[in-house]
């Protein structure tokens, strides 16, 4: 049974031991900007500690004016509060979840919803994260709604049926942005730079904006992805292959993976990402590290961060499961 199989049977049975206490549980009130990780109840794409291995459904708010409620009885999401702004964004929801896949095998899923606020009006974005491409059959994901209190009013935003919906029939929309969004193999014989590319835009009129790559070495430089962060040798880099990345999105990427409030990279979080600026962190002999543009110093969030980024991104949902399985990019 490989690693995913293992973490998605112990989610379920830990699902259905604990079920009597989560019926009892009351709504869980998140106030101000953070990040909060929640119960599983459908698998984890990568495991880690205990903890990690069921609670790696995510809700993240940006907002010091902004709450969120879960009920986990109700199967509830609600965002509310007043924060002020045109097209701002509040925060976002992770649920994580596998499906069937054209060959038949079972993958990692996860579904990213995030959440705008514009003017008086509460509206959202959704993104499919997946490790291969195509539609996905007997999809397993934790069924929430998201609500968004509107003065007096609670409305919603999405469904658990919609939600299952864009991974086995998803819209037009949908299959237009997949192919805006392309991803490809960048192997080469540097192994440093081994990984994927991430282009923006259709066909030959795609341009290439971000190569990402994983490597471990060491110990544990043959394990699964689950088990790298324990010890040893591993890399996470990043490299900016255009001036266009949006500086909302850099600066987003920077909270979600712990690294806004390093001085290493103060720029970065100021004035986004230039081509050719390389971000990476990673670990060796266990002591953890950052490094940006070839200045380097002492990151003790390390293993925190690899395991958010490849379990949480959709760079790193691909290049864990290329790992783990042999797998081509997309």
């Amino acid at each position: 049974m490989n690693a995913f199989c293992k973490v998605a049977a112990h989610a379920a049975l830990s699902a259905l031991l604990l079920q009597g206490a989560h019926a009892a549980a009351a709504p869980l009130d998140l106030n101000g900007r953070g990040i909060h990780h929640f119960a599983s109840a459908s698998g984890c794409p990568a495991g880690g500690d205990a903890a990690a291995q069921s609670d790696c459904n995510r809700i993240a708010i940006d907002l010091p004016d902004a709450r969120a409620t879960i009920d986990t009885e109700a199967r509830t999401i609600l965002f509310s509060g007043q924060p002020v702004g045109n097209d701002i964004v509040v925060g976002d929801v992770l649920l994580q979840g596998s499906g069937i896949a054209h060959d038949g095998r079972r993958v990692p899923l996860s579904l990213q919803v995030l959440v705008r606020r514009k003017g008086e009006r509460w509206d959202m974005e959704s993104y499919v994260h997946a490790p291969v491409e195509g539609n996905f059959s007997q999809v397993s994901i934790d069924p929430y709604a998201l609500l968004v209190r509107e003065g007096t009013q609670v409305r919603t935003l999405m469904t658990p049926e919609r939600a299952r919906d864009l991974f086995a029939q998803p819209s037009l929309r949908k299959r237009l942005a997949r192919s805006v969004v392309s991803v490809r193999s960048s192997d080469g014989s540097d192994t440093a730079r081994a990984g994927i590319t991430v282009g923006l835009g259709f066909g030959k009129l795609s341009a290439s904006v971000l190569q990402a790559a994983f490597k471990a070495t060491g110990a544990n430089g043959a394990a699964g992805v689950d088990e790298v962060f324990q010890g040893g040798d591993w890399e996470v880099a990043l490299e900016a292959l255009s001036n266009h990345i949006p500086r909302w999105v850099v600066q987003r990427e920077l909270f979600l993976f712990g690294l806004e409030d390093q001085a290493l990279l103060r720029g970065v979080r100021d004035d986004g990402l230039r081509t050719h600026d390389t971000l990476a962190f990673g670990a060796r002999s266990g002591r953890g590290y950052l490094r940006f543009n070839g200045r380097e110093a002492p990151f003790d969030g390390a293993a925190r961060a690899g395991h958010a980024f490849m379990q949480e991104s959709f760079m790193g949902l691909i290049l864990a499961w290329r790992r783990d399985h042999g797998t081509p990019a997309p």
